[in-house]
């Protein structure tokens, strides 16, 4: 029987989440520098940064610094991180309504849609992680 190591899964899972968010944070990020400067567009670049900010917090929860477990202590759980990936992604679907490119908002959707999915994951596997890998014998 193949072992699962939820650990693992979930470093791999929140690395790459955290990838997409950048992603997303960037492609946003170069388009307002295409559409031109107007007042509405500062709001952009803030959210970007807002974007990388959050995105930042979650890689480097996954590196496990001593910092981030004692200043971040509920993103260095299991729970506490789906719980955060679940925010993240509920708010990356209200935020893809202010795009007006049809493939940003499709790919903010898919960004969104995802933290909600890997978030209520994770939650489900705080509460079954005794079942599916059990604890090692003595």
């Amino acid at each position: 029987m193949v072992e699962l190591n939820i650990n693992l899964i979930t470093k791999i899972t929140s690395f790459i989440y955290s990838g997409l968010i950048y992603g997303l944070a960037i492609w946003d990020f170069v388009t307002v520098f295409d559409q031109g400067w107007k007042f509405a567009l500062i709001e952009y670049i803030f959210m970007d940064i807002n974007l990388i900010i959050l995105a930042s917090l979650l890689f480097l929860s996954e590196l496990e610094y001593e910092i981030m477990k004692e200043q971040f202590l509920f993103i260095a759980q299991i729970f506490g991180r789906g719980l955060y990936i679940f925010f993240v992604g509920t708010y990356l679907t209200s935020y893809s309504s202010q795009f007006e490119g049809h493939s940003e908002k499709q790919y903010c959707m898919f960004v969104g849609i995802t933290g909600i999915v890997l978030g209520c994951v994770y939650c489900v596997l705080y509460f079954m992680a005794d079942k599916i890998s059990p604890a090692p014998a003595k």
